[in-house]
């Protein structure tokens, strides 16, 4: 059985001083320190939702820096929009004893079976 890897006792005082003076971004360097920490526990196989709670930072916090230490983009990519494909015009309602009614629209065929319910 391996031994766990613990958080240094000087990045976790780190991150706690830097969260309660709610200094905006983490400093650089600790935020590398954090990084290679946590790059370590996700190659033995432990999730984001642990290492982030062994170092006191969010999830999402984490998983940002995960994406960027994997250099998966951080914006958000152009998309080519289409047009909707055009919409039914006409329905049509076949009953179960043969009875067939074509080119009804869908307002006319939701008045249908508000009559017939």
């Amino acid at each position: 059985m391996t031994t766990p890897i613990r958080t240094p006792i000087r990045v976790r005082i780190s991150i706690q001083i830097h969260t309660a003076l709610r200094a905006g971004p983490f400093p650089e360097t600790l935020r590398q320190r954090l990084i290679r920490y946590a790059v370590e526990r996700w190659k033995a196989g432990v999730s984001v939702r642990t290492v982030a709670a062994e170092l006191g930072v969010s999830g999402h916090t984490l998983s940002y820096w995960k994406a960027q230490a994997m250099g998966l983009p951080e914006k958000v990519r152009p998309v080519k929009v289409i047009e909707p494909v055009a919409q039914v015009k006409a329905y049509s309602l076949s009953g179960p004893s043969g009875t067939r009614v074509d080119g009804v629209s869908l307002d006319e065929l939701a008045e249908l079976f508000r009559k017939l319910s």
